[in-house]
């Protein structure tokens, strides 16, 4: 049977229309693990307890798992809703999920996401973002690899409402998308780790007003990343921070990436840390010393000697890969 799109549940993206439920436009006959006229709700550890309209004129009721319906017009497109408990969705790659059938989130609804979602569109290749509502964060922590792979993904304007207050890890959430929104408004008072968050996308937005005094490490944060943008208002943690490879290969500027160093050297010496911090690997990058040093140093060459000279005459930290001019 040739694929067909049911016009009697299915929302199109462009309406807008809020509904309680969290809503996905789906594709049975891209590959999966289910038929070509199936599709699997994938679930993971957790509470569940939710009923699913599967935009063919069949529901399920009381789901707890995982479940695979078999649509009854065939092969084709379907808008599917889920309402209730539903604290994470777990397509966690490809490979083993119906990921690459997930061509839309058209909305968040009103479901309690659950203290962890990683890996929950990790690997929906095919996937946007419509919504023009918000998911509701207030007990999520973990974050990290939430879209991870999803190759297509820009983002929608409508990410920059989501309250992230809460949200500790980003780790790998933005990795190989092609997430470009502006999310400098994020409250992220919380957040602690930034690994990979950004790797391998065109993101570039002015984010030097977040909060990042409690984040460990950045490990990659930009690595191969389009921004290019100065974070020297960062204010780093005091101890334990590792900035490896954060802005290997990314598009920041000479000028950037100079007063992003020159910012944190100026921070670094007002503040008393973070103190023997790596910054490895700054590969692409180039650090023009003649710039200004801010408000502590006269040049932006004296900032790095101050950087890289050890304790306690100076902050301890190894910088390496980049190229000083």
């Amino acid at each position: 049977m040739g694929s067909n799109i049911n016009i009697f549940n299915f929302i199109p993206s462009t309406t807008g229309i809020p509904q309680a439920e969290f809503i996905m436009l789906v594709k049975t006959d891209n590959a999966g693990i289910s038929n070509s006229d199936q599709f699997t709700i994938p679930t993971t550890t957790g509470t569940y307890n939710y009923d699913v309209d599967w935009g063919d004129g069949n529901t399920d009721t009381g789901v707890t798992g995982n479940i695979t319906h078999t649509f009854s017009g065939g092969a084709g497109t379907y808008t599917v809703k889920i309402s209730g408990t539903f604290p994470r969705i777990y397509f966690n790659g490809s490979g083993g999920s119906d990921a690459l059938k997930l061509l839309e989130v058209q909305n968040w609804g009103t479901i309690a996401w659950g203290v962890d979602i990683r890996n929950s569109f990790e690997g929906c290749a095919n996937m946007q973002l419509t919504a023009s509502d918000v998911p509701n964060l207030s007990s999520t922590s973990q974050m990290l690899n939430f879209f991870n792979a999803c190759t297509i993904f820009t983002g929608d304007n409508s990410m920059q409402n989501w309250d992230v207050s809460t949200i500790a890890n980003l780790n790998y959430t933005f990795q190989n998308t092609q997430f470009n929104i502006d999310i400098s408004s994020w409250n992220t008072n919380n957040l602690q780790n930034m690994r990979q968050t950004f790797q391998n996308t065109p993101f570039n937005y002015d984010i030097s007003s977040w909060d990042v005094d409690k984040v460990a490490t950045f490990v990659q944060c930009f690595l191969g990343c389009s921004i290019n943008q100065n974070l020297g208002a960062w204010n780093l943690k005091t101890s334990g921070t590792n900035l490896s490879n954060i802005f290997n290969s990314s598009g920041m500027s000479t000028a950037n990436y100079t007063d992003t160093l020159v910012g944190w050297a100026n921070y670094v010496f007002v503040n008393g840390g973070p103190l023997n911090t790596g910054m490895a690997n700054q590969i692409g990058m180039t650090f023009d010393t003649s710039r200004s040093g801010g408000a502590n140093f006269a040049t932006a060459g004296d900032a790095r000697t101050y950087l890289t000279t050890v304790t306690p005459t100076g902050a301890g930290w190894t910088i390496s890969g980049d190229t000083v001019i």
